[in-house]
């Protein structure tokens, strides 16, 4: 069966459906064993359609990335309640999950201006949510930023190079208690 347009469809439903055929065969396939071709075909458009979309497979992989992103913070926020320490083990856990295709990303910013550009803006927003959290714990806001990106470059260490459980948690609390926040 060979794909077809969906005429009916408004640009930002093609977008989507193709963004979520994207993630699907990412997380079936990984980022390198997906071709462009493949998310057309899954999405139900032909292969050249796509292109009107997305300019490459790095643009479809930041759309996948920004829906997932806005997923997680969805789900952060729905933990607010709970103390820092847990807050940072779940994210790293979130963050972990094959589907959040970091170490794709990881992989990918030497190769690529646009994904190296996401990385710089992802890690701006998630610095800016962890000095926000820092300040609120009480440390003063000259040393939150520093403080913060300490924070992003463990979680990225431990994403990196994952860990037991156990292990996670101590360099977790290590963290904390080196910077001085509440666990």
């Amino acid at each position: 069966m060979v794909p077809r347009n969906k005429r009916h469809l408004n640009q930002e439903e093609k977008k989507r459906e193709i963004l979520n055929a994207a993630s699907a065969l990412f997380a079936e396939n990984g980022f390198d064993g997906t071709s462009m071709t493949a998310i057309a075909r899954s999405a139900g458009i032909t292969p050249n359609t796509i292109y009107w979309y997305f300019p490459g497979k790095d643009d479809v992989l930041i759309g996948v990335l920004n829906n997932l992103t806005a997923g997680v913070l969805t789900e952060m926020a729905t933990m607010t309640a709970l103390p820092i320490r847990e807050r940072l083990l779940n994210a790293i856990t979130i963050f972990e999950r094959p589907e959040s295709l970091m170490n794709t990303v990881h992989s990918r910013i030497t190769q690529s201006e646009v994904i190296a550009a996401w990385h710089s803006r992802f890690h701006m927003l998630i610095e800016q949510i962890l000095v926000y959290e820092i300040i609120k714990a009480g440390i003063a806001k000259e040393r939150a930023g520093t403080l913060a990106r300490l924070l992003v470059y463990v979680i990225e260490g431990l994403l990196s190079h994952p860990l037991q459980q156990n292990d996670r948690e101590n360099m977790v609390d290590a963290m904390l208690e080196l910077a001085n926040l509440p666990a």
